[in-house]
């Protein structure tokens, strides 16, 4: 049986453990549901979602300075838009981290970093951001040269089946190709044809 200090030791271990966990979090897990949201937001309400410290709502506002929506009367201001987006990231939200790593490729407030880049997109990807898993599968397919990044095959193929699971269409159908040629993977027309049925019922 365990003593008094080493239970309360473990259960401390477990709340941290479960508060890690729920703080990674992606707000919009479907393709393209960001942008969506992105340039139909209702910006002042966000703005001031953001102040009272909602992740969504900061990397909304960021993103939103980031490229200036015009109907909305909101400018290009980098500067703001790096405050609200690193409030975001510091949350874990994986747009924010997506967003974040676009500011270290682009060189924006901060300075331009390849591998911070890298870090910060995959780590979006695997928290399930469908626009990290697709700019990474880019990436290792054609190669990145801003961001130092050679092809490469495995690591190509590894973020364009997370791409394809998360329901984006391009994505399945990039794959089923792959499938249907035998092109990097090996070939498998059953598996092909199975992507694209899938596909069909995206729309």
């Amino acid at each position: 049986m365990m003593t008094s200090p080493l239970r309360v030791f473990c259960l401390l271990a477990l709340v941290l453990a479960i508060a890690l966990n729920a703080r990674a979090e992606v707000a919009f897990p479907e393709p393209g549901a960001f942008m969506d949201a992105l340039y139909d937001q209702d910006f002042q309400a966000n703005l001031e979602a953001a102040r009272n410290g909602d992740a969504r709502a900061q990397v909304l506002v960021g993103a939103a300075y980031t490229i200036g929506i015009e109907w909305q009367d909101v400018p290009i201001d980098f500067p703001k838009a790096a405050k609200w987006i690193k409030k975001a990231a510091a949350q874990d939200l994986a747009e924010g981290l997506y967003w974040l790593a676009g500011m270290y490729a682009a060189g924006y407030t901060v300075e331009k970093s390849p591998e911070k880049w890298l870090e910060l997109t995959a780590e979006a990807g695997e928290q399930g951001f469908p626009k990290a898993q697709q700019e990474l599968f880019y990436a290792f397919r054609d190669g990145d040269e801003r961001n130092n990044i050679e092809p490469d095959d495995e690591k190509y193929l590894y973020w364009l089946r997370k791409y394809a699971q998360s329901g984006a269409t391009d994505g399945m159908w990039e794959l089923a190709g792959r499938y249907l040629r035998g092109d990097i993977v090996d070939k498998n027309e059953k598996k092909s044809v199975s992507i694209i049925k899938k596909s069909s019922g995206n729309g």
